[in-house]
């Protein structure tokens, strides 16, 4: 039996722009003790926060299996979890989907993940109450987009 999932439009421009501003304020702050790249906050946040799943691969095309998918961007992350036990010559594979994969209920999962980063070292973020009016215009502006891309 297949399982069926509602289907969910992507996330928008401006959903991406404020998570990339959240990493870089929260990479700034970090950086007063050592030294964290906007990068390093965003794929951090992918892993903790992120959507991901393990496949088994076949071990002797592991390397190329994540050279692969990481070269889909900076968040789609491939790690190298251990060799599969139930299938033999294969090995375990942990991908994460970046967020330009997401749609809008996982950029605002991912987003309010960013947000809890950056209150918990002390960053300034948008008001809960704006965070909730962007996450319901982000809807509707990708709603309207639809429906003059069709005219």
């Amino acid at each position: 039996m297949t399982e069926k999932k509602q289907w969910r439009k992507g996330r928008s421009n401006d959903a991406n722009k404020y998570a990339w501003v959240l990493c870089q304020k929260i990479a700034e702050k970090l950086s007063e003790e050592s030294f964290h790249s906007k990068e390093d906050v965003y794929r951090k946040a992918i892993r903790e926060c992120g959507y991901g799943r393990i496949w088994p691969v076949p071990t002797d095309a592991v390397n190329r299996t994540i050279e692969i998918w990481q070269s889909n961007g900076v968040g789609w992350i491939a790690e190298l979890v251990g060799e599969c036990h139930n299938i033999k010559g294969y090995s375990n594979v942990r991908v994460y989907y970046g967020s330009s994969a997401y749609d809008t209920k996982e950029m605002s999962r991912f987003i309010d993940c960013l947000v809890s980063m950056a209150k918990e070292i002390g960053v300034e973020t948008r008001p809960q109450e704006e965070l909730d009016d962007l996450i319901r215009e982000w809807g509707v502006k990708d709603d309207s987009k639809n429906k003059e891309d069709k005219t």
